[in-house]
């Protein structure tokens, strides 16, 4: 009777450990030469008219007639 519960808990440890092995493996193939690169950051500023942000660079209006980025 123990040993069949020993057994038991083995083999659900084992299938536990096996689960997160591979999950750590699959994982970690998507890291490859694949990735898209990172766009740096940019400032941004609040549109005061439709209250979106667009960058302080070059803001792009929007469709608004009284918007100040047009």
């Amino acid at each position: 009777m123990l040993t069949k519960l020993l057994v038991t808990v083995a083999v659900v440890l084992a299938v536990l450990f096996g689960f997160r092995a591979i999950s750590r493996l699959t994982a970690g193939a998507g890291r490859g030469g694949t990735r898209r690169p990172r766009l740096p950051a940019q400032d941004m500023v609040k549109c005061p008219t439709c209250q979106t942000f667009v960058t302080a660079e070059a803001p792009s209006g929007c469709d608004r007639p009284d918007c100040p980025y047009r």
